[in-house]
């Protein structure tokens, strides 16, 4: 309100010099709408649509509060800035309804502000009426961008193998193992093709597939036909992503979300020679152009035989399918046969050599003499189990169900000699797993290969008939006596370090027969008050 109308009011009041005429100053506040510059005030009678007075006021150059007490707090906050008009009208005493409409024009009512209405509004003879009315105005619409920005890494092939080798005789037949994984723990895909050579008979049959710690572990199978001849044959590993209700690669992923040609995979060309008795030599160029990158072009060439399946997490457990026809094989198979082995003992293990259990490998645990201490016993049957149930064989489900409790089990790396609690336990969980190992539940044992490795060339002088599923018999004393004793009974009679037959050792010095004399009774120095050491032939205490 300007100060001319503050000036009116005040002296309206004070001096009183109409008695029948009253005054009502409206003040408008206006929520936002740069646009507005202007407001229209319309004054009716109360309940007839009879116009009384009809003004525009220009909006003020202040804003409100703006300091001024009377309104902060009612209902604006003393730090707020409202635009605003004012209108001071002379009136006979009665009740009015008042209509206050923004404008952007001279006679254009604004589209963003809405008009604002007070009905009833008494004026009293002698005194002005100040009411405050607030029109409110539509904000500037504003969105919001959130651009969350990541990376994405193509997989890597960490390990291939052979089996049984590179250098193949006829009849042929190779398996590839593929190791990969992916820095994002993607899941991946891998595509085996034959880049050269001829037409394989059969392949690539996929023979077991698994995932365990990000690692992801594929093995395929060819059968070459019966001539000499130079092969290569391609990998190709593709992460995947979700594509509404489908895993795609990632490739297939940016195609369709317009990131154009993008390559995410990792690719290895792997050569394989074939030498038949009575053929002509393979040719000038085995040997060469054994690395470098598969061809990154088309990716015609056939796709392996998979299943719907394939490239899926499979989250540690066989691949599904038919019900496989692999073997299962002793712990001691798995000791003597693994990528570190020779000759026919070549044969690299479905799941890396190099996993960890209790800051050892594997292959370190099975490699470890128990000691009496179950926990190796129980650990040893388990990682057999888990490279059979790997290498493709059918698992039965109570061998499942002990498989995961064992994991829990082993997993805490407790000790577990004699006498500690649980040891009971992983002792009857170790027999439950060794007869699915040694084929007496599930799938028969395999019948053409040693178990244990004894019938190896390593083992052909062997003598003894120690193995490690027998760790405790007399031969696998790591002695060359014929007695039992083992450092998992070192208490025994035969493991005192005398040549008698007594029961006498160390951790019992005070049984009868580690008393110093040849008699059968229980005294000792150390016990010199006992029944048996008072002197004569009863049996009581002096």
């Amino acid at each position: 309100m300007g100060c001319d109308e503050v000036g009116e009011r005040e002296r309206s009041e004070r001096e009183g010099t109409r008695d029948d005429v009253t005054g009502l100053s409206m003040t408008l506040d206006l929520r936002g709408g740069s646009e507005i510059e202007a407001m229209r005030y319309d004054v009716r009678r109360c309940g007839t649509q009879d116009l009384v007075h009809q003004d525009i006021r220009s909006m003020e150059d202040l804003v409100l509060p703006g300091g001024i007490p009377a309104f902060e707090g009612e209902p604006l906050d003393e730090d707020s800035e409202h635009r605003f008009a004012d209108y001071f009208r002379v009136l006979e005493p009665g009740c009015y309804d008042v209509t206050i409409t923004p404008m952007s024009g001279p006679s254009r009512a604004s589209e963003r502000c809405e008009p604002a209405r007070a009905e009833g509004v008494e004026v009293v003879e002698g005194k002005t009426t100040e009411i405050l009315l607030v029109s409110q105005c539509d904000g500037e619409s504003g969105g919001a961008i959130d651009v969350i920005a990541t990376l994405n890494h193509p997989p890597e092939i960490l390990k291939l193998s052979y089996h049984p080798g590179k250098f193949l005789s006829c009849p042929a037949e190779v398996k590839f193992c593929a190791t990969v994984r992916d820095p994002d723990r993607d899941p991946v895909r891998m595509k085996w093709v034959q880049l050269s050579g001829p037409d394989a008979t059969s392949g690539p049959e996929v023979v077991h597939r698994y995932t365990f710690h990000g690692k992801t572990v594929e093995c395929v199978r060819y059968t070459l036909p019966d001539e000499s001849a130079n092969y290569f044959f391609g990998l190709k590993v593709f992460d995947l992503f979700h594509l509404e209700d489908e895993l795609v690669t990632a490739e297939e992923w940016y195609e369709a979300g317009g990131y154009g040609q993008v390559r995410s995979r990792a690719t290895l060309k792997i050569p394989a020679y074939v030498s038949c008795p009575g053929d002509v030599d393979a040719g000038a160029d085995a040997g060469s152009d054994v690395g470098g990158e598969l061809d990154g072009g088309d990716d015609s060439g056939g796709e392996p035989d998979v299943g719907e399946d394939a490239g899926s997490d499979v989250g540690g457990e066989l691949d599904g399918g038919e019900p496989s026809e692999a073997c299962p094989r002793g712990q001691g198979y798995w000791k003597n046969h693994n990528r570190f082995g020779q000759g026919n003992q070549y044969y690299p293990w479905p799941i890396d050599e190099d996993m960890v259990l209790c800051g050892e490998t594997w292959l370190e645990i099975l490699n470890t003499p128990p000691e009496g201490d179950a926990w190796y016993i129980l650990a040893v049957q388990y990682i057999a189990a888990r490279l059979n149930a790997a290498d493709g064989v059918e698992v039965p489900i109570a061998i499942s169900l002990a498989l995961d409790q064992v994991a829990t089990l082993l997993g805490g790396c407790p000790v577990l000699t004699p006498g500690q609690p649980g040891r009971d336990v992983a002792l009857g969980l170790a027999t439950l797993l060794e007869a699915f190992n040694e084929g007496q539940m599930g799938p028969e044992s395999c019948q053409d290969d040693d178990q244990d490795g004894e019938n190896d060339e390593a083992d052909e002088d062997a003598e003894d008939d120690c193995d490690q599923d027998h760790e405790h018999d007399e031969d696998c004393d790591g002695d060359d006596d014929d007695d039992d004793c083992d450092r998992d009974h070192e208490h025994d009679e035969d493991c005192d370090d005398d040549d008698d037959d007594d029961d006498c050792d160390r951790d019992h010095e005070h049984d009868e027969d580690c008393d110093g004399d040849d008699d059968d009774d229980d005294c000792d120095r150390d016990h010199e008050h006992d029944e048996d050491c008072d002197g004569d032939d009863d049996d009581e205490r002096d």
